[in-house]
């Protein structure tokens, strides 16, 4: 099953149940989504939405990415995904020294995170070198759905080509 922490919306739990896959709500000590592929490999998805920017100065979100990976090294290995949900987007004060990223959403949030250009960018680049995989999703049913495909995905064995090739016209 996919193991959902109960800090989690209930939202994605209630998209993910609607599938008919098995999803069950506990308290995860790490992640917020745990589940094994097919080898018997973890599977730990770690959601950013609002608070990425403050979980990222403060340090928590370097000291989260640490506890999940030696989660996963002790169960034997494994994959760390990072699903960042709400797009992004940024304004300029003309001379791009300055990029403020707010999410996109309905209705605006009550925080405007100001930080140096390129930041999203930067890291995301270094997550991935250092093995931790990215996600970006606009919204808890497209999270849900993300999570969904890498359930049915590990569960088909990794890695999953996403083209066998492609055809001429």
């Amino acid at each position: 099953p996919i193991l959902i922490d109960t800090r989690e919306p209930i939202e994605i739990y209630h998209a993910l149940d609607a599938t008919h896959i098995d999803v069950k709500r506990g308290r995860l000590s790490v992640g917020d989504y745990l589940f094994e592929d097919k080898y018997g490999k973890v599977v730990l998805v770690t959601r950013k939405a609002g608070d990425l920017f403050d979980s990222f100065f403060d340090g928590h979100f370097a000291d989260e990415i640490q506890r999940c990976m030696n989660y996963i090294t002790s169960n034997g290995g494994g994959t760390l995904w990072w699903l960042q949900e709400g797009p992004w987007r940024a304004q300029s004060d003309g001379n791009h020294e300055v990029i403020e990223h707010q999410r996109l959403i309905v209705p605006p949030p009550n925080r405007v995170h100001e930080a140096g250009y390129n930041l999203i960018p930067s890291l995301q680049i270094a997550s991935q070198c250092a093995g931790l995989y990215y996600l970006t999703t606009s919204s808890h049913w497209e999270t849900a759905r993300a999570i969904e495909v890498l359930y049915i995905r590990a569960q088909l064995g990794w890695p999953i080509s996403l083209i066998t090739r492609l055809h001429r016209a």
